[in-house]
Parts: structure tokens; C-alpha cells; sequence
């Protein structure tokens, strides 16, 4: 699901689209690639400090400086002692040419850059203090195209349940070192760094007293590097011609999956990280050699970490578990969140039900006062932190962040109090996962609607997509995808609203279905559940609709790609309807029944 996808999952009104577009942009600028790492915390004061802190206070300057030399030194020619490369403490790329001013062109002059430092804490690398030094390319008119194909979070998912499902397929992880360095770019770029912010050891090996022009030394980028908006897709074009060469091609209806012409052999390509299932240790090499011609390579033949996520494999057991240690902590950690006296047993607030009275009341209007932009922006920062590890690892989240992120462009006192909520629980249950089990690979899905529960009398729609076999009754696995969207329009009746949650769930289906067949997984009939007889009886014309023109254009979509023979509806009982999950704010023990079997924890640790 992209960025569209998600903002209308979440049913953002404008304003909320650009605040979360504003909040992901951030945050891919800084991005090192690996959701768990960490900010560095100053463990006197419990503040994290940022590049100018930490090289302002005495405790930490020395080790900062030489990371920063390290990152500088890396982008140019390289640093330490040592007159050749081999003897340098850390070799350069030749990403960062210095020159003066005056040798820049004057058509870019205007299009000078500046640069973001991160510093961050990478516990499983070799150098932990990490600096890294991105690109602010704001400036910046690149004529061509900028976007590049990457696999999505579904692909990677259901790649992970094809390496269980295929005999004898295994699953391990690639890592390019300096995937954007090792590009040339035919047209150079300039950015400029303050002289008082390099450090001594790099001013002195470079010799730049008198090399600079009102306090800055200009560099000219002449490969790609992070920030730089043409970066991605010249590395990608470049990566591209090499696999192709070799009998590799991507995909044509999935983005970043590629498969070779005649080895079983395929993987799905985020940036430069590749998730690799193969049969046969031999084809895994052949694609490791490969990449070693041209990069330096960091390869896990026990591939138990893409994309930020752990991956607890079983292969005699035929499952998997995947988690995100450690992220919960470290989130509750930056946002100084403390944990709860007692546990929180569900992520959001549950409307009580007057059982027994013949009118239900819509809950009151939130009429508590507005936050300021301060505590608003912690609200967008939480939402957004804990969208990628729901979407992850932990799906039960969904309901309450789209909730929250509905109302996050003019949160409330009230909204506050909803994200504390949710803190609360995921302190409860930090390192939550969700498990899954080998299978027939055929895609299947329950569908559910939630009717009038939501605020402006709209609906919710939810669904449990995954993957099992063709049978009249498919077996339960873990979610490849989890809907949980509030419907924009008021439906009519509770008939209309799981019609609408069909339409939604068959339509995510769509794309998946084509990528199982991408991957050589052939597909029937897609089995789709739902707990509404109305729906059922319309949908396989056993009920013919009258004045239902609200319902038409969902209702003849259905039944026409079940003419195509892409989907089979039919019916069950709601108490095994595994979308009911996520159509409604459920009480603490409906939480406590139904969460162990959606993070699939019981099958996993045998109770």
C-alpha cells in the first residue's frame, strides 16, 4: 500500500493529508534505514541530543568528532593516518570533491545545497556511533524522473510465506554498502559546510584554513548521495542494467520483486536491501557474486532481519515469527512516555452499549479545548511511529490509529488522552508479533463492517487478508494486509456497509492476487468471508436488490470479477469472522480472548 493507499485507509481529510505527507518527508530525510535504531540519550538528563549538542559537551565531543571525521572522510578521500588508502582508518568514495567558489557554474550557484547530520546509535554495526550526513535537496530542479520501484511491506509478507510454503526454499538477506556512493552522476551538484562545523583532525588532513569564503567550504558532489533527489533512480537504473545483464527481470505488474529467467531463485529489492528466497545454495551465490563485482556486500544467510522487522524462522516447524524488538521501548523512551501502573488491555477507548434500551444514543461531541502546535505535532509524531510497526508486526493497533489519525489536524485534550491510551497499551504488550504458517498460497480474506460507529454516523469497514488453502473453509494465518478504514460516505443499512466492506477488501486483493502469480503461485477463486447474509445473498445473486442505487456500483464490481472467476464469496457466522476485529473499539475482554490468536502467539510458543 503507498502513501495514497494509506491516507485514504485512514480516511484523512486534506489538511491531514499534508500534515502526514510533511511528517514523512522528515522523516525520510533522515532516514538510516533501520526503523529500530537509536537516537543518542543522554542518560543524565533523559534528553536526546542532536549532532551540534553532542559535539558541544565535553563527555561526548571527542567520540562525536571522529565520527563525524569518519562520515567526511568516507564521502571524500578518505581519513586518518596512513598515505594510502589501504592504511586509512576509513577510505573514501570521492562522493565530496573540495573546491573553491569560484570554479563552481553560475547557472548553479542558486542551487547550493546545505547538508542534515544524524547522529544515531547502530548496536549491530561495527562502528556503533554512527554520523551520517545527508543531502537537503530542496534547491535542487532535476529534469528527469525521481521515482523508483521498491517492494512494499505485502510483498515482503507474502514472500516470507512463499519461502515456508515452497519445499526446500530458504530465505536469507543482502545489504549494499554505498549503494547511492558507487553511482556516478554526469552533472554534478554543490553543497557547502560550514568550516567552524568540521572537525579539527579533517581540517588539518584536508587543508582547508584559507580554502574558504565567508566561513564555508564548497564541496562538489559528483556521485549520488543521500538527499539528493536523482540519487534513487540513477543507483536503481544502474543496479538495473547489471541484473538484467545477467537474466534477472523485475516484475511487470510488481514493483520490486524480481525473479531470474530459469534459477528458482527471486527476491524483493527495497532500495538496496534484498530479501533473496531460493532453492539451492548455489543460486543464492550466483547472485552474491554478482553483487560483489560492483559493491561492497553484507550479507545474513540466516535472514532474520528486513526492513527493520526480526524474522524468528522454523523451517522444520514450517512458520515464522516476525517481531520488532525493542522498537516499543525506544519509542516510549523518546516520547518520555512512563510506563503504566496497572496494564492496559486495549489500545482504545470502548463506547459502552445500553444492552436493553430501544434507542442507542451517538456518542457526545469532544467539546475539550484544542491543543497547541507543540503537543499537536507529538500527537503526528507518535501516529506516524507507530503506523509502519502496526502495519509490521502488530495490526491490532489499526483501528485506534486510524481513529486518532482522523482527528489528528485539529487534535484535542481528548485526542491526548486517546494517544496515551494507546502508549499505555503498547507498553503492556511490547513485543508483540504475528505468526505465519505454510500454506497452499492461495490469497483468501474475511470481510466485516462495523455500522454507524463512527463519528458523522459513518461506518467502519475491516478485513483479514491472508494466505491459506482452497478449501470451502480456508484455515487461519497470519494477515498479509489488515484494513481497517472508516467508510467516507453514511451508508444506508448495515447490508450496504458490508457490501462497501467487500468491495474494499476484494479490491486490496487485486494487486496481491497478480503478485502471487508474479511469484509462481498460480491462483483460484479468491475466498471471501462474510457474516452478512444480505451481502452474501446479493453479491451470488441469490437476492435481488430494489431501490439499492447506492449499492450498485460496489454490488455489480463484485459480482463481475466474480464472473471473472477471481473471487468466491460465501458466508459464516460473525463469532468466525476474523475482521470483526477491526470494524470496532472492543472492551478489555474481547482484547484478551481474540489477541493471541491474531499475533498467533499461542500456536507459536506451543500453549
Amino acid at each position: 500500500m503507498g502513501f495514497a493507499g494509506l491516507c485514504e485507509a485512514f480516511s484523512l481529510t486534506p489538511k491531514e493529508v499534508d500534515c502526514f505527507a510533511n511528517l514523512c518527508s522528515s522523516l525520510e530525510s533522515l532516514d538510516s534505514g533501520d526503523p529500530t535504531a537509536l537516537s543518542v540519550l543522554d542518560p543524565a538528563t533523559g534528553e536526546f541530543l542532536e549532532h551540534r549538542q553532542l559535539r558541544r559537551d565535553p563527555r561526548y565531543k571527542a567520540v562525536w568528532d571522529t565520527s563525524y571525521a569518519n562520515e567526511l572522510g568516507r564521502l571524500c578521500q578518505g581519513i586518518g593516518s596512513g598515505t594510502t588508502p589501504t592504511k586509512q582508518r576509513v577510505g573514501g568514495t570521492s562522493t565530496f570533491v573540495i573546491i573553491d567558489f569560484h570554479d563552481i557554474p553560475l547557472h548553479k550557484r542558486k542551487e547550493i545545497c546545505h547538508t542534515l547530520v544524524v547522529c544515531e546509535v547502530r548496536p549491530e554495526k561495527d562502528d556503533p556511533d554512527r554520523t551520517r550526513i545527508t543531502i537537503g535537496g530542496s534547491r535542487i530542479c532535476y529534469p528527469g524522473d525521481v521515482g523508483t520501484n521498491t517492494a512494499s511491506l505485502e510483498l515482503v509478507k507474502i514472500l516470507i510465506n512463499s519461502v515456508l510454503s515452497r519445499k526446500g526454499a530458504r530465505f536469507s538477506t543482502i545489504d549494499l554498502k554505498n549503494f547511492y556512493l558507487d553511482t556516478p552522476m554526469l552533472d554534478p551538484e554543490y553543497v557547502r559546510i560550514k568550516l567552524s562545523d568540521i572537525p579539527e583532525e579533517f581540517i588539518k588532513e584536508y587543508d582547508l584554513i584559507g580554502r574558504d569564503r565567508d566561513g564555508w567550504i564548497y564541496f562538489e558532489i559528483r556521485r549520488g548521495c543521500y538527499g539528493l533527489p536523482q540519487s534513487g533512480i540513477l543507483a536503481n537504473d544502474l543496479l538495473r542494467s547489471r541484473l538484467v545483464a545477467e537474466g534477472f527481470y523485475e516484475a511487470a505488474s510488481t514493483p520490486g520483486l524480481w525473479r531470474h529467467k530459469w534459477r528458482p531463485l527471486q527476491f524483493c529489492l527495497i532500495v538496496d536491501d534484498f530479501g533473496v528466497e531460493y532453492v539451492g545454495i548455489e543460486h543464492f551465490n550466483f547472485l552474491l557474486d554478482l553483487l560483489k563485482k560492483f559493491h561492497g556486500v553484507q550479507f545474513n544467510m540466516a535472514g532474520d532481519k528486513l526492513a527493520g522487522i526480526s524474522i524468528q524462522w522454523d523451517y522444520p516447524g514450517k512458520r515464522c515469527r516476525l517481531s520488532m524488538p525493542g522498537y516499543i521501548d525506544n519509542l516510549l523512551l523518546k516520547f518520555k512516555h512512563p510506563r503504566p501502573t496497572k496494564p492496559r488491555l486495549s489500545p482504545y477507548a470502548c463506547i459502552p452499549i445500553s444492552y436493553g434500551t430501544k434507542t442507542q444514543l451517538t456518542p457526545e461531541a469532544d467539546t475539550s479545548d484544542l491543543l497547541d502546535d507543540k503537543r499537536k505535532l507529538r500527537i503526528q509524531e507518535i501516529v506516524g511511529s507507530l503506523l509502519y510497526y502496526a502495519r509490521a508486526v502488530d495490526n491490532k493497533l489499526l483501528v485506534a490509529l486510524s481513529a486518532i489519525a482522523s482527528r489528528q489536524a485539529t487534535a484535542t485534550i481528548a485526542t491526548e488522552q486517546a494517544v496515551n491510551l494507546l502508549l499505555d497499551y503498547v507498553a503492556t504488550y511490547p513485543n508483540d508479533g504475528i505468526v505465519y504458517r505454510a500454506s497452499g498460497m492461495i490469497l483468501c480474506a474475511h470481510a466485516d463492517a462495523g455500522f454507524l460507529n463512527e463519528a458523522q454516523s459513518r461506518s467502519r469497514a475491516g478485513s483479514h487478508i491472508y494466505l491459506s488453502e482452497n478449501d470451502a473453509f480456508p484455515r487461519f494465518n497470519g494477515a498479509v494486509l489488515s484494513v481497517a478504514q472508516i467508510i467516507k460516505f453514511v451508508m444506508a443499512s448495515a447490508a450496504e456497509s458490508e457490501l462497501a466492506a467487500l468491495f474494499i477488501t476484494a479490491r486490496e486483493m487485486i494487486p496481491h492476487r497478480q503478485t502471487l502469480i508474479d511469484m509462481g503461485w498460480p491462483q483460484p477463486k479468491s475466498p471471501i468471508q462474510t457474516d452478512n447474509s444480505t451481502a452474501s445473498g446479493v453479491v451470488n445473486n441469490t437476492i435481488v436488490p430494489r431501490r439499492s442505487k447506492m449499492m450498485d456500483m460496489r454490488l455489480w464490481w463484485l459480482r463481475c470479477r466474480a464472473s471473472q472467476d477471481q473471487f468466491r464469496y460465501y458466508w459464516d457466522a460473525g463469532s468466525k469472522n476474523w475482521a470483526d476485529y477491526h470494524t470496532k473499539h472492543h472492551p478489555d475482554t474481547y482484547h484478551e480472548s481474540h489477541r493471541t490468536t491474531h499475533a498467533g502467539i499461542w500456536n507459536w510458543i506451543g500453549t
